[in-house]
């Protein structure tokens, strides 16, 4: 609903007119008290229809004079009103633009026809279709229309001007009362281009004052500007039952007069959003990121954090595409958008980028399951992406995805399987899942030639761990019945050599998480948490157990491990040589003999290799002992 100071200063306001039709008719009202009544007094008590009143009852023609020389003062040469198109752009439902207006001028319409190029409907005063009604859409002139020649098509109508005519169509007759009614009863309505002072204003809250409470009325909403005293403002607007929405329109030190640019901004932007909330975000979202995080000020965070707050963010932001340090900096703000925020097919688009990588390592929640089998297809179809980072983001993909698996069913799942008393081969196969670990990427810093990464492990830095569970291996291992041993046992050795492998494609040399398990054999500094310990505690647990039970069937089992090449495989064939159920003394002394100077004086094996020693010793031959201690004088030659 828009009044005099929308068509202002191309158009007189309300006040501003009823002067240039004195000047016109070259009248005064200083001579006559009941004329100056209404423009001599304060501002907020001014009243120019009674003053249009009593000089048109002064003149005793009917209004004619004062109605013609209203014509002159309102003709424009203008064929359009931007800011009076994008009213009417803003002004709509789905397919129907439609506004009020108690403006006479008929720049809503030439301004629809000049940027449209057809015509709108447009009504006048009693006759206007009613709110709701099949043809309720186009400008509505609530208090009439004047003659417009560059559109013959809309004819002159009756005015509400006068104060008597004001009193006709809100009090006596009553139908504009009854128009507003209908109105805020159907729509919420948004009032500009007024002030608290224009008698137009004054007659549509008095209007509506009485009915509020008999009727249910949609909100009304004022677009105002703030003169310096907001709250005041503020207060005075809703207790006129209306929400106002404030606006800074300084005003020129010299002329006095106002700088509504700002607002005529906000209106035009806020169309163009309405005709397309897809295309003007996108406009926006790449303007916002074009800047530095220092330049923007806080209506650019607001708007950065209502755009990528819609449901269609992760869209927006793939198509924005800003640079990868704007990843840490969005996560900031998550709390501050209405939506979660998708960075999958943004992170697609850098795959082979390292600021990518090292923003996502460093970020690694961004990783959520959506946004991982984004980044998973994406990987499948690139043909253009390295075999490094093809692998990297598949491995770090598949960490998370097995972390968040292992921890929400699995673990729970285990343990209530352990509870029933089940042996059978899903269970095997669940424990041998909850107790081999994951790899664990994080931030590798580095510099120069290195940071393009060559390898996985130069792109992240990586490790292995089991993470929180509430099943121990020591549970397991107290629940499960002796004559299943050797089942768990193949199983879990397969699940180990299975992950040992696919973590050398990742990692080819050991990493710290390998030796966190001081000893094969149990020993109170052993860590029973995390990483493989869990695991390699467990299968030396089984291999114990069954060297008592079933000798045969644990040298079965562990013969696998003597040619092996892997660390943890090569400690746990250390251990097995230990146990004298299992293997003859001298398999043990000859692997001690012949082993390589990495195994037999390696830090990395020296629990095992005198563990060995001191559980075999007495079982071995002269000859096997003559040649170990020839060793140990020897030392190691490296």
């Amino acid at each position: 609903m828009c009044g005099a100071g929308v068509s202002m200063p191309e158009l007189p306001g309300f006040i501003e007119l009823v002067t240039n039709i004195y000047t016109s008719l070259g009248e005064s009202w200083d001579h006559y008290p009941a004329e100056a009544e209404g423009m001599k007094c304060p501002d907020r008590f001014k009243a120019p229809d009674r003053t249009l009143n009593a000089l048109a009852e002064r003149m005793g023609d009917g209004g004619d004079a004062v109605r013609s020389e209203l014509t002159k003062a309102l003709s424009t040469n203008l064929d359009k009103s931007k800011f009076h198109y994008d009213l009417m752009r803003l002004s709509r439902s789905v397919k129907d633009h439609r506004i009020v207006t108690t403006n006479f001028d008929t720049l809503f319409e030439r301004s629809w026809k000049f940027f449209q190029g057809i015509d709108i409907e447009s009504h006048c005063t009693a006759g206007m279709p009613g709110p709701g009604s099949t043809r309720w859409k186009g400008v509505f002139h609530l208090h009439g229309r004047i003659r417009d020649p560059k559109t013959p098509r809309l004819t002159e109508s009756e005015l509400v001007l006068t104060s008597a005519e004001f009193g006709d169509a809100y009090l006596r007759s009553g139908w504009a009362s009854r128009y507003l009614y209908d109105l805020l009863r159907h729509s919420h309505v948004v009032i500009v281009g007024y002030s608290l002072n224009d008698p137009p204003t004054r007659y549509l809250f008095d209007a509506l004052a009485a009915d509020r409470k008999r009727f249910e009325f949609k909100n009304l909403y004022a677009i105002v500007a703030d003169e310096d005293n907001a709250d005041e403002l503020i207060e005075v607007w809703k207790g006129r039952q209306a929400i106002p929405l404030l606006y800074k329109a300084p005003r020129d030190r010299r002329t006095k007069k106002r700088d509504y640019s700002a607002l005529r901004a906000t209106i035009e932007g806020w169309a163009d959003y309405a005709d397309d909330p897809t295309s003007w975000a996108k406009l926006r979202l790449r303007a916002l990121f074009r800047q530095s995080t220092s330049a923007l000020i806080e209506t650019d965070w607001q708007a950065l954090d209502w755009i990528l707050g819609r449901r269609d963010n992760d869209r927006l932001l793939e198509e924005a595409n800003p640079t990868s340090r704007w990843l840490e900096v969005l996560l900031e703000r998550s709390e501050k958008r209405e939506h979660p925020l998708e960075y999958g097919y943004w992170i697609a688009k850098r795959l082979s980028e390292r600021e990518m990588i090292d923003a996502v390592l460093r970020n690694q929640s961004v990783l959520t399951r959506r946004s991982r089998n984004i980044i998973e297809f994406e990987v499948l179809r690139s043909s253009t992406l390295s075999e490094t980072r093809r692998t990297f983001w598949l491995a770090l993909c598949d960490s998370k995805r097995q972390s968040e698996s292992s921890l929400t069913d699995s673990h729970y799942r285990l343990s209530r399987i352990l509870k029933l008393g089940d042996t059978n081969g899903y269970a095997r196969s669940l424990i041998a899942e909850v107790f081999t670990p994951i790899a664990k990427f994080g931030y590798r810093y580095s510099s120069g030639s290195r940071r393009s990464g060559q390898t996985v492990q130069q792109v992240a830095s990586i490790d292995f761990e089991l993470g929180d569970t509430f099943v121990r291996a020591g549970d397991v291992f107290k629940s499960w019945p002796p004559n299943d041993d050797l089942a768990l046992l193949t199983d879990l050795i397969s699940s180990l050599k299975e992950h040992l492998r696919r973590r050398q494609s990742l990692v080819p040399r050991p990493v710290s998480s390998v030796w966190i398990v001081a000893s094969i054999k149990d020993h109170p500094q052993n860590f029973d948490s995390g990483n493989l310990s869990q695991i390699i505690r467990l299968i030396a647990n089984i291999l114990e157990r069954l060297a008592n039970t079933d000798p045969g069937a644990a040298r079965a089992a562990s013969v696998a491990w003597q040619l092996s090449t892997d660390q943890w495989e090569i400690r746990l064939w250390l251990h097995a040589l230990s146990l004298a159920n299992v293997h003859q003394a001298s398999l043990a002394a000859s692997f001690l003999i012949n082993a390589s100077d990495d195994v037999f004086w390696s830090a990395n094996y020296q629990r095992e290799v005198m563990q060995l020693l001191i559980e075999r010793w007495t079982e071995f031959s002269i000859d096997d002992r003559a040649a170990i201690e020839a060793r140990l004088m020897q030392g190691n030659e490296r």
